[in-house]
C-alpha cells in the first residue's frame, strides 16, 4: 500500500512542479532565454520538493534542518528569478533621478 501512496504522490508532485511552471512563465512576461527557463524550472521543482518536504515534517518523517535547508534553497531559486520587480507601484514623492534633478537647478 505504502508504494502506491508514493507512486501517487510522484504524479502529483509532477503536476504541481507544471502547476508552478505556468504561474512562474505568467509572471515573466515574456518568452525567457535558455537560461530563464532552466532557472524557472529549477525553482519549481525546489518549490515543490519544499512542500513535499514540509508535509513530511509534518508527520516526522523529515527532519527539520534538512527542511530549512531546503525551504531557504528554494526561496533563493524564487528570488533568483525577479518575479515582479518591475510592477511595484511607485511610493510617493519624486523618484531619486527627479529629486537630483530638481536639486541641480
Amino acid at each position: 500500500m505504502r508504494a502506491n501512496l508514493y507512486a501517487s504522490a510522484a504524479q502529483t508532485d509532477e503536476e504541481r512542479v507544471r502547476e508552478l511552471l505556468r504561474a512562474f512563465r505568467k509572471e515573466f512576461r515574456r518568452k525567457p532565454t535558455v537560461l530563464e527557463a532552466t532557472a524557472i524550472r529549477r525553482a519549481a521543482q525546489l518549490v515543490a520538493i519544499a512542500e513535499r518536504a514540509r508535509a513530511a515534517a509534518l508527520h516526522g518523517e523529515y527532519g527539520l534542518e534538512q527542511l530549512v535547508r531546503i525551504e531557504r534553497l528554494s526561496e533563493q531559486a524564487v528570488r533568483r528569478l525577479h518575479l515582479g520587480m518591475g510592477r511595484r507601484e511607485r511610493q510617493n514623492g519624486p523618484s531619486l533621478a527627479e529629486y537630483l534633478k530638481e536639486a541641480a537647478e
